[in-house]
């Protein structure tokens, strides 16, 4: 539960802020020819944000699927998230040098996957971590205590790096409020934007080889 901390969750095909200014970067360095109605964010199906004012901060994206769908569709999923996330972890590795990964995950019915996705050299590199599920049955109830293991350590995760980002943010605005006043010499990370996703083992490793989550 996130009950008592500043993770918010928001549900329901929510629009994803970092999606849209990345559509936005890219139309004025391409010249791409969308217009202001037609420049949206990503609807994500669960979208985690942090802080007070929660369209700020964004640390990760959620999706689920039909357990009927088919297998060109989870992919579809799969690689749509990739990159929303990858837009995320661009706003939060500008903002804080130090945040260099993001953990997400993608559902498919009751089953899903946690993955590590990491900033390395200017391009993006999606790890799988390990394999989710919610028992349907009195059956899976075993399986279901890594589940929480692993639940409970994504939300340690988005609670550390919301912590930091939210501190970084704060003080990127200190900065604004007087850099038109005044000659602030403050260094500040350089914006630096990766539009390419390695996808790394998310297809291929098995249960046997279950990746630690690592802080």
């Amino acid at each position: 539960t996130t009950k008592g901390t500043r993770v918010k969750l928001a549900d329901g095909e929510t629009a994803c802020d970092r999606s849209k200014h990345e559509r936005q970067y890219n139309d004025i360095v391409f010249g791409g020819l969308s217009t202001d109605r037609e420049l949206c964010g990503r609807k994500i199906d669960l979208l985690i944000r942090y802080g007070r004012d929660t369209k700020d901060l964004e640390l990760s994206s959620i999706e689920f699927k039909n357990p009927s769908v088919t297998a060109s569709t989870a992919i579809a999923q799969q690689c749509k998230n990739l990159r929303v996330n990858g837009a995320i972890l661009n706003h939060l590795h500008r903002l804080n040098k130090k945040i260099h990964s993001l953990l997400a995950m993608d559902w498919i019915g009751s089953t899903g996957y946690i993955y590590c996705l990491v900033a390395h050299r200017g391009v993006y590199v999606a790890k799988l971590i390990d394999i989710l599920t919610i028992p349907t049955s009195v059956n899976g109830l075993l399986e279901f205590e890594n589940t929480l293991r692993l639940l409970f350590a994504f939300k340690d995760f988005i609670l550390r790096i919301g912590m930091i980002a939210e501190h970084s943010l704060e003080e990127r605005r200190k900065v604004d409020r007087f850099q038109e006043v005044i000659d602030v010499a403050v260094a500040t990370p350089s914006p630096t934007l990766h539009h390419e996703i390695f996808l790394h083992q998310l297809h291929t490793v098995s249960r046997e080889r279950k990746q630690k989550i690592m802080f």
